[in-house]
C-alpha cells in the first residue's frame, strides 16, 4: 500500500469508532474467558494430584494425573452407560425429527381439512400434560417401562420444533411444489426430495437441541430403568457417582490411585467425559444453527 493511500486510509478513521472496537473486542475476549474457565478449571482439575490441586486457581495441571481416567475407563458400568447416552442421543433425535418433519410438512399445507383446529389441539398438548400419573400408567401398560424405548417414545414428538419447522416450510416458494406436483411427484417425493434438503438448517438446529436434551437427560431412568443398570445412560451414573463417595474411593482404591486422588478429582473427570462428546458435536452444526432458529422462527 503506497503512503498516499495509507495517509488517506488514516484519514478516514474515526478515533471513536477504534476506541469502541477496542472495547467491544476486549469486553466479548472477558465475557468468552469467565465463559469457558469453568470447564477449563473442571479439565485442569481432573489432571492434577488432589493434595495440590485444592483450593488453588489452575492454569495447568499440578502433578499431572490420568488416574481419574483410568478408574472410569476400567470400570464396566461407565462404558455401558456411554454407549447407551450414545444410542439414545442418536436414535431418539433421527426418529423425533422424523415424526415433527412429517407433521410440519403436512400442516404447512393450505388446503389441509381441520388445520386451524388440528394446529390448536396440538399447542394445547404443548401447554398442559396429563400428569405423571396417568403416564405412568400408560408407559406400564405398553410395556415400556425396563426398556431401552422408553427413552425414545415419549419424547417422540416435539411440539415447539415442529412449529418451528412447519413456519419454515411455509417460508419455502409454493411454486417448487406445484412444478413436483405438474412433474407427478406425490407428498412423500415432495416432502423428502424437495422440502428436506432445503429445510437442512432448522433440521440440523432442531437436531442439537435434541441431541443436547437427549445426552443430558437422567430423570427418565430414575422412573422407568433404575433397578437396570444395563440401560442406565452416562449422566445417571454421573449423578450417582457424585451423591455416593464411598463408590468413588473404592474404585480409586482399587488400583492404587487413592494418594493422588480425591473424589472430587474423580467426578471432574466423570464431568469432562460426559461434557466433551456432545460438545463435539455442536461445531459441525455451527453454521445452520443462528440460521435455523432465525429463519424457522420468522414468517415472511
Amino acid at each position: 500500500m503506497s503512503r498516499t493511500a495509507l495517509g488517506r486510509l488514516l484519514k478516514n478513521i474515526n478515533p471513536k469508532d477504534v476506541l469502541f472496537h477496542i472495547v467491544n473486542s476486549l469486553s466479548m475476549i472477558l465475557v468468552a474467558v469467565v465463559a469457558f474457565y469453568p470447564f477449563y478449571f473442571i479439565v485442569m482439575n481432573s489432571l492434577s494430584d488432589s493434595s495440590l490441586a485444592f483450593g488453588k486457581f489452575l492454569l495447568y495441571p499440578l502433578g499431572l494425573n490420568f488416574s481419574a481416567y483410568k478408574v472410569l475407563f476400567q470400570n464396566a458400568d461407565i462404558i455401558s452407560s456411554l454407549i447407551i447416552s450414545i444410542l439414545r442421543s442418536t436414535i431418539g433425535p433421527f426418529l423425533t425429527l422424523l415424526v415433527i418433519f412429517m407433521a410440519a410438512y403436512s400442516l404447512s399445507k393450505k388446503n389441509l381439512i381441520g388445520k386451524k383446529i388440528l394446529i390448536r389441539v396440538i399447542v394445547y398438548t404443548m401447554y398442559f400434560s396429563a400428569g405423571i400419573i396417568p403416564i405412568y400408567i400408560l408407559i406400564v401398560k405398553l410395556h415400556l417401562n425396563n426398556t431401552f424405548w422408553v427413552y425414545i417414545f415419549p419424547n417422540l414428538v416435539n411440539i415447539f420444533e415442529m412449529l418451528l419447522i412447519k413456519t419454515y416450510i411455509e417460508g419455502i416458494p409454493e411454486s417448487l411444489c406445484e412444478s413436483a406436483y405438474m412433474d407427478g411427484a406425490n407428498d412423500l417425493v415432495i416432502a423428502f426430495r424437495i422440502i428436506l434438503p432445503l429445510s437442512i438448517p432448522v433440521i440440523a438446529a432442531m437436531g442439537l437441541f435434541e441431541c443436547v436434551q437427549q445426552w443430558n437427560a437422567y430423570q427418565d431412568t430414575l422412573f422407568w430403568n433404575a433397578g437396570n443398570s444395563a440401560l442406565h445412560p452416562l449422566q445417571y451414573v454421573l449423578v450417582t457417582m457424585i451423591q455416593s463417595k464411598a463408590m468413588t474411593v473404592e474404585q480409586a482404591q482399587s488400583i492404587g490411585g487413592a494418594a493422588v486422588m480425591s473424589t472430587t478429582t474423580l467426578r471432574m473427570a466423570m464431568t469432562v467425559v460426559t461434557i466433551i462428546p456432545i460438545g463435539l458435536v455442536y461445531p459441525f452444526l455451527q453454521k445452520y444453527f443462528i440460521k435455523g432458529l432465525l429463519v424457522g422462527s420468522i414468517k415472511e
